[in-house]
């Protein structure tokens, strides 16, 4: 859930590219590695995916929390102040 609630609320801010970058790249590397290393080369099938995509959400759930603490998205709205 983390992922999803800090995901949505940079989104939101106006930080949407940050989110999908780092959704892409994790994806990739998590999900589609995760699942070839686990699934196929260790044998582990769908309990192998499961893992992989498990962990998937758990990296992206460490950046977008670390994107929050920073706070660079304050600098990232769709309205400018003055």
């Amino acid at each position: 859930m983390t992922n999803l609630v800090f995901g949505q609320a940079l989104k939101t801010s106006g930080d949407a590219l940050y989110t999908t970058v780092i959704a892409v790249i994790f994806m990739y590397l998590c999900m589609v590695g995760g699942t070839w290393l686990f699934g196929i080369r260790l044998n582990m099938l769908a309990a192998g995916a499961y893992i992989g995509l498990a962990g998937d959400e758990c990296v992206r759930a460490v950046f977008m929390f670390l994107r929050w603490q920073s706070g660079r998205w304050k600098t990232k709205g769709f309205i400018r102040q003055q």
